[in-house]
């Protein structure tokens, strides 16, 4: 993290200090804090960092808001000694934050999803794994053996192909792409849903923090457990970062894997999604059946092909066996 006054005023004003949300004043949410930067730059005071160290007299006057939500910023901007804290307790861990005005932070959030991009990450790891070409690969839980081989196979083809992974950092499917990445070689980024403390602690993924082949980022506290709402609220990020997105298995009408690449086809979060067709999985047709692309034989199938797919116009259409 960038220690500008900007900076630091989205984190203060971003931050859940607890997991238990036991606090003073509710941080912003991500639709607040691009409403509030507006009014703030609309405003003399034009930064949000020219807020610190203003009271909430100051506050109601330079930027006409009632006295209600200038306690509430305030409060937000005044917890800088907790916040120091805090921050210092997961910088320990080899945890970062990286704010949206920071040319560090993941260019395609802010080009796919423009205000719904998270202001704030936290992140441990290489952030310029985001700079990378990355294929997204998810999964819900009950796979069955061939749905095993089908997630190997993908991963090797893709590592082979010189493009990394990017899955939620779920146990199960994920958990299996990211072990058998790390047994070819590749790399990964992981967008999480829960606690990213808890994943640095999981076997072989400091391991390859440190050696710069998996990125972890996140939106939520630290400590945070999975929650349905953070995965739901994750996944958007999911495919914003990829260029495209391969579903192995898909339950129907339920779960984050369904609701994730539902919602990515309605809003064209990735330039294309594929989908493993195979009978087996019902989840997996109805994908098809409301727009993605399907992928018949994983075995027989060249990466490249999945590449001359995305980066075609919408109205090709290109067999993939």
């Amino acid at each position: 993290m960038r220690q500008t006054d900007e900076v630091f005023a989205t984190v203060l004003l971003l931050s859940q200090l607890t997991i238990n949300r036991n606090e003073l004043a509710r941080p912003l949410t991500t639709a607040e804090w691009y409403r509030f930067r507006e009014t703030v730059r609309a405003s003399r005071v034009g930064s949000l960092g020219n807020l610190l160290g203003m009271d909430i007299s100051a506050l109601q006057q330079e930027l006409g808001i009632p006295e209600q939500d200038a306690f509430r910023i305030f409060s937000l901007l005044n917890r800088t000694v907790h916040l120091s804290y805090v921050l210092e307790k997961f910088f320990e861990k080899g945890i970062d934050i990286v704010t949206i005005g920071e040319e560090e932070y993941p260019k395609r959030l802010v080009e796919r999803l423009g205000e719904k991009a998270p202001p704030m990450l936290y992140y441990a790891g290489d952030l310029k794994l985001c700079q990378e070409k990355g294929i997204l690969m998810a999964g819900a839980g009950n796979m069955k053996e061939a749905g095993e081989r089908c997630v190997q196979t993908l991963v090797d083809k893709i590592i082979r192909a010189g493009y990394l992974l990017i899955t939620g950092g779920t146990r199960g499917v994920d958990w299996l792409i990211e072990q058998t990445a790390d047994e070819c070689g590749g790399k990964v980024v992981s967008f999480l849903a829960e606690a990213l403390v808890g994943k640095l602690a999981e076997p072989g993924v400091q391991a390859m923090v440190s050696g710069g082949r998996m990125l972890l980022l996140s939106t939520v506290h630290p400590e945070a457990p999975f929650t349905m709402t953070h995965a739901l609220n994750r996944n958007k990020c999911l495919y914003a970062l990829a260029q495209s997105a391969f579903i192995v298995t898909a339950d129907a009408q339920k779960g984050s894997t369904w609701e994730g690449a539902m919602e990515a086809l309605r809003k064209k979060w990735s330039d294309k999604i594929f989908v493993w067709d195979n009978e087996g999985f019902e989840g997996n047709r109805q994908l098809i059946l409301n727009g993605a692309m399907p992928v018949k034989d994983v075995e027989a199938l060249s990466v490249q092909q999945l590449v001359t797919q995305w980066q075609s116009p919408s109205f090709e259409q290109i067999s993939l066996f």
